[in-house]
Formats: C-alpha cells, sequence, structure tokens
C-alpha cells in the first residue's frame, strides 16, 4: 500500500516498514507492518500523526489475519514483536 500523500512508504527505520492507506468511509486506514530483517523479531508502532489521524484521538485496531480485535490506544499503536521477513495487517479505525 502506499501512503494518500506522497505514495511513499510512511516510515523506514533499519529493516522495518510501515504501510498504510485510507479505507472506505474515511475514518480507518488499512496498515500494514513489515519486518525485512533477516535475524531479530521487533516491535513495530504505528503514530496516529504518521497515518493521518489526530494524535489525541482513540482508535480501535484490528489484526486482520487473525481476525482479533487488539484494543483501543490513544496517540500510537505499538505491535508485538514480528519475526523476520513476516508482517502483520492492521485495520486501524478512530473511536467516536
Amino acid at each position: 500500500m502506499r501512503n494518500k500523500h506522497n505514495g511513499k512508504c510512511l516510515t523506514i527505520q533499519e529493516d522495518l516498514e510501515i504501510w498504510a492507506g485510507p479505507l472506505t468511509g474515511g475514518n480507518s486506514q488499512a496498515v500494514l507492518l513489515l519486518n525485512l530483517g533477516d535475524e531479530n523479531s521487533s516491535q513495530i508502532t504505528v503514530k496516529w500523526i504518521d497515518i493521518g489521524f489526530p494524535s489525541n484521538h482513540s482508535a480501535t485496531v484490528r489484526d486482520l489475519w487473525a481476525h482479533k480485535d487488539l484494543g483501543v490506544f490513544t496517540g500510537s499503536f505499538t505491535s508485538s514483536n514480528i519475526d523476520p521477513h513476516a508482517v502483520m495487517m492492521l485495520n486501524i479505525t478512530l473511536t467516536k
């Protein structure tokens, strides 16, 4: 996915990347967390400001592949450890 601002990856930190794009309705983003590293599992933090959400708002985070709600978070979400060459796909929706 590409971000809505310039079509480029939102974050590149060492071997970690975050890609995001808006979903229908305007209050949700599909977010892909990638660990491109060869050796270490890593956590990845998505900041609301980076995906176009206000940093002081809460959002529900759902793991799309596990079909599991991960909870409500304010300002950011930090994943569990993502194995090397693995991804996590999320739906992040602002709460009302």
